[in-house]
């Protein structure tokens, strides 16, 4: 636990380009702990096309707006909206907005790919 730093400093987090106009920045999750917290920034019209992974996720909307899909269900999202993914449901978002749609989300277990691309 000595080595799981107890504050982020976001400044200084890794960060990865998931898709064109999408950059992840990995704020928890490189030190052992069990479950991973990410801030995506995505640009205005960017995609981050239908997927699904193992890891359950929980999110919330920080700034911007977009639409949201998660399985068959699809909803317009904006600040302060949470949502839930359940493990390997597929799911996907569009910023519909004109501003950087930012999202803060949860991943349990940590996402193992996102380490493996910022290594």
């Amino acid at each position: 636990m000595a080595d799981i730093p107890f504050f982020i400093d976001d400044e200084k987090a890794p960060s990865l380009q998931l898709a064109e106009g999408i950059n992840t920045s990995i704020l928890t999750g490189m030190h052992g702990e069990p479950m991973m917290i990410v801030r995506h920034n995505i640009d205005p019209g960017a995609e981050a096309p239908m997927h699904a992974h193992p890891q359950e996720q929980v999110g919330l909307v920080f700034e911007g707006e977009g639409l949201l899909t998660i399985g068959d269900e699809r909803r317009k999202v904006k600040r302060g909206d949470y949502y839930c993914m359940p493990s390997n449901i597929p799911h996907g978002v569009v910023n519909t907005g004109e501003s950087t749609l930012q999202m803060i989300e949860v991943f349990h277990p940590i996402r193992e790919d996102f380490l493996d691309k910022i290594k």
